[in-house]
């Protein structure tokens, strides 16, 4: 919300949902035009929209990863800790409960 108050943008909002995939259809039936997070995987298929970048300063979003400290899946978890760095980019976890 800070963004668009920064640009001088006044929504008016109509719905609010957190499903991507039924933004993505909404705007696609001619509903309205969304704000959502950039992401890597493809939206549904034979929806007819356009992505635009923000202007700078566009907002980021940090992502985490969670799991439980019990070692059950240790050995996975950290295979995807791993492959989530590799595939995201950035710095390794701050916090890992690993051994």
């Amino acid at each position: 919300m800070r963004y668009l108050q920064q640009q001088r943008i006044r929504p008016n909002d109509r719905i609010e949902l957190d499903a991507l995939d039924a933004i993505a259809v909404l705007v696609d039936r001619g509903i309205g035009v969304s704000l959502v997070p950039d992401r890597v995987l493809p939206w549904p298929g034979g929806l007819s929209i356009v992505r635009h970048r923000l202007p700078d300063p566009a907002p980021e979003r940090v992502l985490g990863l969670l799991w439980s400290q019990a070692p059950a899946h240790a050995r996975l978890i950290q295979a995807v800790e791993r492959e989530a760095i590799l595939t995201l980019g950035g710095a390794e976890a701050t916090n890992s409960a690993g051994p």
